[in-house]
């Protein structure tokens, strides 16, 4: 069985999941992986970031980083930068604007999309949704969420200090 299919069914067992994504740094690694898990029914801030290593290299935790023989190249640039919205939303969330851009920025050029980020937080995110899910269409499932998640808790924050989730700034 193949290794991502094994960490796939093991991770099923679990929770039934809405994407399994792997570091792309790592993915032919024989002695490190990283999996990005998100699970159904869980909040897209939920995700599960797994770090699977060999014992014998457990203590090395930079193992395989710059090894170029490690990296792989079956990996989605979409569903990355769809990861990527996911995240500067929480950075916005946060208070962490600068972290927000460079996610969004990031994401935007991971699937070499011409847009630019303009803080204004809720339409860039949702922008980059629209534009990963453009580029591969089986992604809408999960952009639309972003979007909404996006939407709910982002709504008024395209300002210098965005609110909390508690309402503070």
């Amino acid at each position: 069985m193949h290794r991502a299919a094994a960490a796939r069914d093991v991770l099923e067992a679990v929770r039934p999941l809405d994407s399994l994504r792997t570091d792309p740094e790592l993915q032919n690694s024989r002695k490190r992986r990283l999996l990005f898990a998100a699970f159904q029914g869980l909040p897209l801030l939920w995700r599960v970031d797994l770090a699977i290593g060999a014992s014998s290299v457990a203590h090395l935790a930079d193992r395989d980083q710059d090894n170029p023989a490690a990296r792989g190249d079956d990996w989605s640039r979409p569903a990355s930068a769809l990861a990527h919205a996911v995240a500067a939303t929480n950075a916005v969330l946060r208070g962490q604007p600068q972290a927000a851009q460079g996610l969004l920025e990031r994401g935007f050029r991971r699937i070499g999309a011409p847009d630019g980020v303009t803080g204004q937080w809720l339409a860039d995110i949702g922008r980059l949704a629209d534009a990963a899910a453009d580029r591969e269409p089986g992604l809408r499932p999960l952009a639309d969420p972003v979007v909404r998640l996006a939407g709910n808790h982002l709504a008024g924050t395209d300002e210098e200090e965005p609110r909390r989730r508690d309402g503070r700034r």
